[in-house]
């Protein structure tokens, strides 16, 4: 895997990415797909506090 591969991942992985993409597809009228990034943030939050708590 290439390192942009890597950053690209990293960057998936970050709560603030996907509620950015959450806004740009708002703004665009796709509110389901928004409600899905929206989930996936609160559920990576939610995976740290619980690593964080171990």
């Amino acid at each position: 895997m290439s390192t942009e591969d890597d950053r690209e991942k990293s960057r998936e992985e970050s709560p603030k990415w996907h509620r950015a993409r959450a806004a740009r597809l708002r703004a665009n009228g796709f509110e389901k797909m928004a409600e899905e990034h929206e989930q996936i943030a609160e559920i990576i939050e939610r995976r740290r506090r619980e690593q964080e708590n171990k």
